[in-house]
């Protein structure tokens, strides 16, 4: 065990004897075998076993490591210097760091007389050459795992920096030993001059490991490395810093360390998830580990529905029901009033500081650190032509920072669109990678525009979380400057309020990316991942996920240019903008329709005769306000390129009614739309470039199945008590073609019997009902509606 010098034939003399007790001992630090030395006897205790003589249980050699033989290994290796980073001195840091592991080598020899002269000559500057290695193995040692580390704040929240909501918890790791004393690592490995003192510096850079395990998953968030230097490449400054601009947020507070409390400040995470810390004693003997765990903001709305008046805006009281469900595509407003909390429930609030992490050029460093950016997920317009025809081209939503008026009015300079980047806003934020079965990834890297928004090969710039999401998000470009910045976000006031009008025009998530860091205050640190790895086409170590080949810019960094929000974080659950309730009946008889013949998902029509539908609507919520204009339009395969129906009000019940009549039979043969004119679209002086009609998929499809007709080609006249045969026939409704192999029941009070059908659709009973007996006739076929008949037997 030791630098390499700790060879059998070698430093066994009296000079290596520096206690002068007659032996080189492993425990007297007199050699690194582990093993004594006896001057006298020219023998070996210990860690030694000479077998030149004789074979020992055929090759198991017992080797007793023991205090009696002062051969215990008692220490993990040695104090050889001291490292900051990748910075080497020669001077001690009083720690055995990872990098200073000394390892147990176990070394067999083999003997063997080349030259048959029973001696190991001839010498070769005095070594012999009839020694050979015959196996070495190396024995990692491990320190025992009795620390007791706890973190807290328990867990963090991801988007924020603990200390930015609440001063007094930055990311603290508490250490005891296994008894509950508290661990103080001022105080290390003692040097020959019998000094012990820890700098803060070196317990940061030793003591403290949050290397993540490899491979890496398939899709990995972004966070601050406890380290920011390391000899490793996951360390702040090798992953996020830029070719002038060094990324170094972490510091450390040990102040505490008598009561075993190590703070680091800056930390920052944008998703939820897990990673593990393990903290190491300074003699490296002792070890405990702890997860770090961190979860996703919650964010709270107090939504009011809104409906257009003029230039203002009519509604009703504000719904706070986390439940509530906007509804696309009806002209609805939704006044927002935002709030979010840290996993203590906290509020995260706008904060007056000065960052540290501002561009130093600019002269206001006073900002504000709490912010929400609204996105919202791929619109539905942008997927209707896979299933529609003749409709509008795909349409973004839009919304309005309303600042802090007392009265909201609708004006142009407030309202913008959600949408992509770039000259043509074409560049999408795509959550997602491409992982092919052999492990290996597409190394394509840029987001390529196409009019449905579907995700190929590729790695998207915001393939920077633990997981796809929701695969595409779009965001609002306030400023006009082609990219995502904080000055797009909305300032959280000292409240914790922001506020924002959203204009639901099409099905999608809504919800606000949270921030409560620094970082992305600036350009500089708030853009540091996003561009594809260039190791893209295998990025699962550290090393590969976050190098490229260096450029002026951005140095080996993989900043995007495009998207600066990369610290902030998704919130828990986003909120909801679905299409009307539709309830569906049958225009006469008011029962609902079948669907239980083809797809369970779908409506059963019947094929090749008119079907009345009466379609009712409601908002998404029972909540929201009605529905009172609008359009329900059915495409489906009819000789019709459509049909619909103006809503309207029908007693208590806005709804309509359409006729359809199928052409084909099958599943999803036909789809509802529902369709209304754009309000602000149609005025004169429109505020905002929009479609002049929005349409919604209601996601209802009906399936078109053939129905059955019962007639009776010679008559339906049955005379009770006597013997009546009766010709049954079998046909489809609408085109009266005869069923073969359907299934005809007969039954009354003493009678029940079952007939199949002949070519031509019919069966021939021969029954003897009695006075005032009903007979039932009832037809089944597989697929298609059953028909049920009633005759009643009549005296003669």
């Amino acid at each position: 065990m030791g630098a390499g010098d700790g060879r059998i034939n070698m430093n066994n003399n009296e000079f290596s004897d520096l206690d002068l007790d007659g032996k080189i001992s492993f425990g007297d630090f007199e050699t690194e075998i582990i093993g004594t030395y006896d001057l006298a006897t020219n023998t070996w205790k210990g860690g030694i076993y000479d077998a030149r003589t004789f074979n020992v249980d055929n090759g198991v050699y017992p080797l007793e490591l023991t205090s009696a033989s002062n051969t215990q290994v008692t220490q993990f290796g040695s104090d050889f210097g001291r490292r900051t980073g990748k910075s080497f001195g020669r001077g001690t840091d009083h720690i055995i760091s990872l990098d200073e592991e000394c390892p147990v080598y176990v070394t067999a020899y083999k003997y063997y007389d080349d030259n048959n002269d029973r001696a190991f000559t001839p010498l070769y500057r005095r070594q012999s050459h009839e020694v050979y290695l015959a196996g070495e193995k190396r024995i990692l040692m491990q320190p025992k795992e009795d620390l007791i580390v706890d973190t807290y704040p328990s867990p963090l929240t991801a988007g924020c920096i603990p200390e930015l909501i609440d001063k007094t918890t930055p990311l603290t790791f508490t250490v005891m030993d296994s008894t509950g004393k508290p661990m103080d690592f001022q105080f290390g490995v003692m040097d020959p001059q019998g000094e012990s003192n820890v700098y803060t510096e070196d317990i940061h850079q030793h003591l403290f490991n949050d290397s993540p395990t490899e491979p890496l998953p398939q899709y990995y968030w972004t966070r601050t490395d406890l380290h920011n230097v390391d000899l490793g490449y996951d360390n702040n400054t090798d992953m996020y810093s830029k070719a002038r601009e060094n990324f170094t947020p972490i510091q450390v507070d040990f102040s505490k360390s008598n009561e075993g409390k190590y703070s680091f400040k800056n930390f920052c995470a944008n998703d939820e998830g897990l990673f593990e810390v393990r903290v190491y004693s300074p003699d490296h003997l002792h070890m405990g580990r702890t997860w770090v765990r961190v979860v996703n903001p919650s964010v709270e709305f107090q939504i009011s529905p809104m409906d257009i008046q003029g230039n203002r805006m009519q509604g009703m009281m504000s719904i706070s029901d986390p439940d509530f469900i906007m509804t696309a595509g009806v002209n609805r407003i939704y006044v927002m009033q935002i709030k979010a909390y840290n996993a203590q429930g906290q509020l995260i609030k706008g904060v007056d500081i000065k960052n540290p992490y501002r561009n130093p050029d600019e002269k206001d460093e006073i900002v504000h650190s709490g912010h929400f950016t609204p996105y919202t997920s791929k619109p539905g317009s942008f997927d209707l032509s896979l299933k529609f025809k003749e409709i509008p081209s795909p349409y973004y939503l839009h919304l309005m920072y309303p600042g802090t008026q007392e009265r909201i009015e609708l004006s142009y300079s407030l309202i913008f669109s959600v949408a992509g980047f770039g000259p043509e806003k074409e560049i999408f934020y795509n959550t997602t990678n491409i992982q092919y079965e052999d492990g290996l990834f597409s190394k394509s890297g840029v987001i390529e525009p196409n009019p449905t928004m579907v995700l190929r090969n590729g790695w998207g710039f915001g393939s920077i979380y633990n997981s796809p999401r929701e695969g595409v998000y779009l965001f609002p470009d306030i400023n006009d400057d082609k990219k995502l910045t904080r000055e797009d976000s909305l300032q959280i006031g000292p409240d914790g309020i922001a506020r924002v009008i959203l204009f639901a025009e099409d099905i999608c998530h809504f919800g606000v990316l949270v921030g409560g860091n620094y970082f992305t205050d600036s350009e500089i640190t708030g853009d540091i991942v996003g561009t594809p790895p260039g190791y893209a086409d295998d990025p699962l170590t550290i090393r590969r996920r976050y190098r490229k080949v260096w450029d002026n810019l951005t140095g080996y960094g993989l900043s995007d240019g495009v998207f600066c929000l990369d610290w902030d974080a998704f919130p828990e659950i986003d909120r909801v903008i679905s299409p009307p309730m539709l309830t569906i009946q049958d225009s006469e008889s008011k029962f609902a329709f079948r669907r239980d013949l083809l797809s369970a998902m779908n409506y059963d029509l019947v094929y090749a005769v008119p079907n009345s539908i009466h379609l009712i609507i409601q908002p998404a919520d029972n909540r929201d306000l009605p529905i009172t204009k609008g359009y329900i339009r059915l495409q489906g395969n009819t000789s019709e390129s459509y049909v619909y129906g103006a809503i309207g009000p029908q007693g208590v019940e806005n709804a309509t009614d359409i006729l359809f009549t199928p052409t084909g039979v099958g599943e999803s043969i036909a789809h509802l739309l529902y369709t209304s004119n754009n309000q602000l679209y149609n005025r004169k002086e429109p505020l905002f470039d929009g479609p002049g009609q929005y349409v919604i998929d209601l996601i209802t499809s009906f399936d078109s199945v053939r129905a059955l007709q019962i007639t009776f080609p010679a008559g339906n006249k049955l005379l009770a008590g006597y013997n009546n045969e009766l010709i049954i026939q079998v046909t489809e409704k609408g085109t009266n073609a005869p069923v073969q192999d359907a299934t005809v029941s007969v039954s009354y009070s003493d009678f029940a019997k079952t007939f199949i059908t002949n070519a031509r659709g019919e069966v021939v009973v021969n029954i003897s009902p009695k006075e005032n007996d009903s007979v039932r006739f009832y037809a089944l076929y597989k697929d298609a509606l059953e028909q049920e008949v009633f005759l009643k037997a009549v005296s003669p």
